[in-house]
């Protein structure tokens, strides 16, 4: 603990090296997080694509269960 003119603040040193454990252990998941910040366009356009093509398989999927039912 160190005194200053405001009160008592707590300094911890090992809170840096948790930290950086911390981000070896995600850095895939920072890499990919930065990299979406950088291309958001590019981003936007695969996000789009996903879920667009997953909304025409379920509606091809139903339209054969409706043919089959015929």
């Amino acid at each position: 603990m160190q005194n200053t003119n405001e009160g008592i603040s707590i300094c911890t040193y090992d809170n840096q090296i948790l930290k950086t454990k911390e981000k070896t252990r995600n850095e895939w998941k920072d890499k990919l997080y930065t990299n979406m910040i950088k291309h958001k366009f590019i981003s936007l356009i695969i996000f789009a694509f996903v879920i667009l093509s997953t909304i025409n398989v379920i509606m091809i999927y139903n339209f054969f269960k409706i043919l089959q039912n015929i």
